[in-house]
């Protein structure tokens, strides 16, 4: 029951505060402060601020009612706002268009309040941009600016080997008429692009058969399109090819054969060309051979031959020849030639051929006869009948004999030959009484069979006339490039006498090449690279040969600063004769060094080479050394008590050493210790120990030597102190730099240690 009551008490509360709410609602909505604050927005369409209202007509007569989202609003008007006539498609500056008047309407804050006036300006409409796409093409110009509202231009476009269909508009668009013809847009209200549209050319190629037929007679080809080959025929007449004629468009190749343009760019006809057909050549008349017809006592192993050339075609040529070469009139015997189809000099119709030397198997010789026929082919391609039979009669003299007496260089069989084109010759034998030598043939090879390598093969070759038992001039090798390393060759020889007989091949001679010789195993005093030699040296060197009968004759000796031989010559001994000659493989005389002055102490470097008895240099040997004999060099190391420089002593008799060095590697044999009191050692004297016996290898630390002077007392003061060697030939070395030592015994101090009652300060 308490709790009803407390219930009902809290909904009474609840109602009384909604009526208060809704009471304050439509009071402030009715009182003045509705306007002031719905004045303050522009426009319609807040619902705050207190505009809001639940009914039409409850504005106030300055208000102006209007709905936002189904909901009555009341909302005041506001001020004038002013408007821009020159936007949008207008712009104020003057670009070069019409001006024109453009008027537009003032208006109010709110969108619903009548308007308040208008403003008039002066404007110019906007330049938009035509561009102008030749697709392919070329269109001029290639854009155009035009003023809104105005007409594009007509275009101008083109093409080569096309043919304009129309233009369209690929972007934007035209605010008019857009004239497909002429590309011409009446109204041009914004930015946009004119496409030229084309078709392509197609051309008419014709086939003139001039005479005769040709296929295809025309064809149609497009621009830059290839046209295809004509084939044309006309009885009794060959074809030779096509012309063009002068005002053709083949704009790239023509081909006269095929009558084909590999691109063709406008219209034009070909004409077929035509000569009468080709007659085959009649039969060769007058045949000679050696110049006359059927001769006898043919002296020559290549008789030559000809005949007149005959053609029923007037202007044709004989270019090809054919001769055949029997041992029978039928030509059923021994072929020895068929030279088959070759080619001559063209020869006019009614004109000899040339002379067409006989290239078959060797002809005999005593009185063989040969039969022989010749035919001609025309520059046309057709061959003739064969001449009539005709036959020539060899000489009845013998060949020569196998050539006798032969020789390299002047020698049988000669070895170490040093000339890599020696000379060959042989005595030329004929057993007919007057005849001549006039060729010769040589062959070399690296066989005695001749089945080797061939190194040369002269063909038989013209020489001086040679009577019978003579010997022939002497024949320069013109082969393969010979080499002096001691290869064997062989050789033969033959002879072709006066009348053209080859004679036979002599017995096989050879020669050989000479070895190059070695310089081994140079020395110098007898010793390989010595650190130490005097300063005339001598030299030897070991005389090599492959060829076991070689002697070493000569010999030449280099000495430089260099061991690339680059730098100052020393000595250059020239091909000097050695006396006696060097047995193979024996070692050379010595050589005594016979150049510049040397210096002391200097490394040189040389080199040998020698001659062998045929006239043949050696190699250079490898480069060996030496160096000339020289005092010890500055002691280095210098210590005393074991110290550099030291300024204390542990004793008055400290020991003195130094690094002994010598460029011949000598060791040192005596020593000499000096210490004074100047550093010029001009002062006062207080040790010299003379030249005193030792043994120091070279590059070695010299025993101790015990100070022997006058006695150091501790007096504090700076000596200084040089030494020097002599070598194993009693050489006096050079001073060490000078050292020095202070005479002052080092001392140590031991505060407050006391040892049995003594105490050490």
């Amino acid at each position: 029951m308490f709790t009803k009551k407390r219930f009902i008490l809290k909904r009474n509360t609840i109602e009384i505060f909604l009526l208060f709410v809704i009471f304050l609602f439509f009071f402030l909505i009715g009182s003045k402060n509705t306007y002031a604050a719905c004045s303050y927005y522009t426009g319609c369409g807040y619902t705050f601020g207190g505009c809001i209202e639940n009914l039409k007509g409850w504005c106030y007569d300055n208000e102006y009612a209007c709905n936002y989202q189904g909901t009555d609003l009341c909302c005041g008007c506001g001020s004038c706002q002013p408007c821009n006539p020159c936007s949008g498609n207008y712009q104020s500056s003057n670009n070069g268009c019409t001006a024109t008047s453009v008027t537009c309407s003032q208006y109010r804050e709110c969108g619903n309040c009548p308007s308040c006036g208008q403003t008039t300006s002066t404007c110019y409409p906007v330049k938009y941009t035509v561009t102008n796409d030749g697709n392919g093409g070329t269109c001029s110009p290639a854009s155009n600016s035009v003023c809104y509202g105005s007409a594009s231009p007509a275009l101008s476009c083109s093409r080569t080997g096309y043919t304009l269909t129309s233009y369209s508009v690929t972007s934007g668009s035209c605010g008019g008429t857009f004239n497909s013809s002429t590309g011409v847009c009446s109204s041009v209200t914004q930015n946009m692009t004119i496409q030229a549209n084309w078709a392509i050319n197609y051309y008419t190629i014709s086939a003139l058969g001039n005479g005769g037929t040709c296929t295809p007679a025309s064809q149609s080809i497009s621009h830059g399109s290839a046209s295809g080959m004509v084939t044309c025929t006309r009885s009794g007449y060959d074809f030779t090819g096509f012309t063009i004629d002068p005002s053709g468009n083949c704009g790239g190749t023509f081909n006269s054969s095929t009558g084909a343009c590999n691109s063709v760019v406008g219209n034009f006809s070909i004409t077929a060309q035509w000569q009468l057909a080709n007659q085959a050549p009649t039969t060769p008349t007058t045949p000679y051979c050696m110049g006359t017809t059927n001769p006898t006592n043919i002296t020559t192993q290549t008789p030559y031959f000809s005949a007149i050339f005959n053609d029923p075609d007037t202007g044709n040529t004989g270019n090809y020849y054919e001769i055949e070469v029997n041992t029978n009139s039928s030509f059923t015997g021994t072929v020895m030639w068929d030279s088959g189809s070759q080619s001559m000099a063209a020869t006019a119709i009614g004109s000899r051929s040339p002379d067409i030397y006989y290239d078959g198997s060797t002809l005999g010789w005593s009185g063989t006869t040969y039969y022989w026929r010749i035919r001609f082919w025309d520059n046309g391609g057709l061959v003739s009948p064969w001449s009539a039979v005709q036959n020539f009669t060899m000489h009845s003299n013998n060949a020569p004999t196998a050539p006798t007496g032969l020789q390299t260089e002047l020698a049988t069989n000669p070895v170490q030959v040093t000339d890599t084109t020696p000379e060959f010759r042989a005595i030329f034998q004929d057993p007919n009484t007057g005849d001549t030598g006039t060729q010769y043939e040589i062959e070399v090879n690296t066989n005695s069979s001749f089945t080797g390598t061939v190194m040369w093969d002269s063909g038989l070759q013209n020489m001086t006339s040679t009577p019978i038992g003579s010997y022939s001039p002497e024949i320069s090798y013109n082969g393969t490039t010979l080499t002096l390393n001691g290869a064997t060759y062989y050789w033969r020889i033959r002879f072709v006498d006066n009348y053209g007989y080859v004679g036979a091949w002599s017995a096989t001679a050879n020669f050989q090449m000479n070895n190059i010789p070695t310089a081994t195993n140079p020395k110098t005093n007898g010793q390989t690279n010595p650190p130490k030699v005097p300063m005339t040296p001598y030299f030897t060197a070991v005389f090599n040969d492959a060829d076991t009968s070689a002697t070493g004759t000569h010999y030449e000796v280099e000495v430089n600063t260099a061991s690339n031989f680059a730098g100052t010559v020393m000595w250059d001994s020239g091909q000097t004769a050695h006396s006696p000659a060097i047995p193979n493989g024996g070692t050379s005389s010595n050589i005594t060094y016979g150049g510049s002055a040397l210096s002391s102490g200097v490394l040189y470097y040389w080199r040998i080479r020698f001659w062998d008895n045929a006239g043949t240099p050696s190699n250079w040997s490898t480069t060996s050394n030496f160096r000339t004999t020289t005092p010890p060099s500055s002691p280095t190391g210098l210590l005393v008590d074991g110290q550099t420089n030291p300024t204390g002593l542990s004793t008055f008799t400290p020991p003195f050493s130094a690094i002994h060095n010598d460029l011949n590697g000598d060791s040192a044999t005596y020593y000499e210790i000096e210490v004074n009191s100047s550093s010029a050692f001009n002062g006062t004297v207080m040790w010299d120990t003379g030249k005193t016996s030792t043994s120091v290898n070279n590059k070695s630390r010299s025993p101790n030597y015990i100070y022997a002077g006058t006695p150091l007392t501790g007096s504090g003061t700076t000596y200084y102190w040089r030494i020097r060697f002599w070598d194993v030939d009693d050489n006096t070395g050079a001073w060490s730099a000078t050292a020095t030592f202070r005479d002052s015994l080092f001392h140590f101090y031991l505060n407050g240690l006391q040892m049995n009652g003594i105490r050490l300060d």
